[in-house]
């Protein structure tokens, strides 16, 4: 039998790693070790954060049990007091269970596994967060084990870099040198810049990331550090799933300079162009600037345009980028007549 303290695990990865539990992941390594006969899961899932889990949890199991209450009065330990009961009501009525996994790093639970390990004889293996786990509880279990493993840091690790390089690719005011890309990802995310300098330096030697000059002016360059996206995709680090119609519309609008070629450096048009090629998002003016201010709009570059467009028919997200065919066009033919007149 399974019991998962959902709050300690969703909220110690939240705020210690800025991860989010792989969930799928974890119950098909319990597989290979254990004949699982139910995972139970317990949190107050009311929260807006841990209530978007509840979709993926169901991938895992059925029993869901919400724990929160009218009051929200000391909710986190209601969760601990309803899983403790499911627990002890759990092995007084089944003599067949011989293991208990129990997740949390709880200090509370410790009795409850002293009872199960001392007095029913059962083996118990609790999981718990790096840094976030009951010495006490630790002591008393058959077994401990910690979670995130290595793979699951470094992993995420790359995600932050990624996402990071991702968002620069929308800011032609960024310039993604290698100290400034680590110092930006330390910073936004609250973790140690050491952990990110070597995830960055891995990424670079397996080729997801490399170093390439950039013209600030005619008459200086710096080293930037630069995205494979082909590749990243390939890898399953950039998630373009997670790209809505709307979000990438919001997207679009980022990318004016892109598309347009408005006097900034062609290094940094032709490395958002290819950005938007490998993920397959096509840039397009905001309608409230083409409208508003039609002197602004710069001259159209077919060269970029072409490129963003030859991702659409490589991106999963098509449906996004043939609304966004149709807004392009609309307000490209607008820009015509406003450049007419």
């Amino acid at each position: 039998m399974v019991f998962v303290d959902y709050e300690y695990w969703f909220y110690s990865y939240k705020n210690k790693y800025n991860l989010r539990p792989d969930t799928a992941a974890w119950r098909a390594e319990l597989e290979k070790q254990f004949d699982i006969e139910d995972i139970m899961i317990f949190a107050d899932f009311s929260s807006p954060g841990i209530g978007e889990e509840l979709a993926k949890l169901r991938n895992i199991t059925n029993t869901i049990i919400e724990t929160g209450t009218a009051t929200q009065y000391r909710k986190k330990d209601m969760t601990d007091f309803v899983m403790l009961d499911y627990i002890y009501q759990n092995v007084t009525s089944r003599n067949d269970v011989g293991t208990y996994i129990i997740f949390t790093g709880d200090g509370h639970f410790q009795s409850v596994v002293k009872y199960l390990v001392q007095k029913r004889h059962k083996k118990v293996v609790v999981y718990g967060v790096t840094d976030t786990f009951s010495k006490r509880l630790q002591g008393v279990a058959s077994d401990i084990r910690l979670l995130p493993d290595e793979e699951e840091l470094n992993n995420s690790y790359m995600r932050m870099i990624v996402n990071n390089l991702a968002h620069v690719e929308t800011k032609a005011n960024i310039i993604p040198t290698f100290w400034g890309t680590i110092e930006a990802v330390s910073k936004r995310n609250n973790v140690p810049d050491d952990r990110v300098k070597a995830t960055l330096l891995r990424m670079m030697a397996n080729g997801y990331v490399f170093q390439k000059d950039f013209s600030i002016n005619s008459s200086k360059q710096v080293r930037i550090v630069a995205a494979d996206w082909k590749k990243i995709k390939a890898a399953g680090l950039y998630d373009e799933g997670k790209l809505s119609s709307v979000y990438c519309l919001f997207r679009f609008f980022c990318f004016t300079k892109v598309v347009y070629c408005s006097g900034e450096s062609s290094s940094a048009a032709s490395s958002s162009a290819l950005f938007c090629g490998a993920v397959g998002i096509m840039p397009v003016v905001s309608f409230a600037e083409a409208v508003a201010f039609p002197a602004s709009i710069p001259k159209f570059c077919p060269q970029k345009s072409a490129s963003c467009i030859l991702g659409i028919f490589r991106s999963e997200l098509f449906l996004s980028f043939f609304i966004s065919f149709f807004i392009s066009f609309f307000i490209g033919f607008t820009s015509f007549l406003f450049a007419a007149e």
